[in-house]
């Protein structure tokens, strides 16, 4: 609830550039209150996100391999400084 336009950025390039079956807070809204965002990073001013994955999707190393393929390249655009 701190950063909608990464969270918003992050949610379109999942979309677009994978397979991945993505949701924003499903089943549950996690927006209402995150610890660590809300204590730590907000009153930083930082960009920030919360990331969950299905533990069944990296329960295996294949599955390991297969979302860091996935996620790694999104994630390393979406550090670089917004235009």
């Amino acid at each position: 609830h701190h950063d909608a336009a990464t969270a918003g950025r992050l949610l379109q390039d999942l979309t677009e550039q994978t397979a991945l079956t993505v949701g924003d807070n499903q089943p549950y809204d996690g927006r209402k209150y995150n610890y660590t965002m809300d204590r730590h990073v907000a009153p930083r001013g930082v960009r920030n996100i919360t990331l969950e994955i299905r533990q069944d999707l990296v329960a295996e190393a294949a599955g390991v391999t297969a979302m860091t393929a996935d996620l790694a390249p999104i994630l390393a655009q979406l550090m670089q400084p917004a235009p």
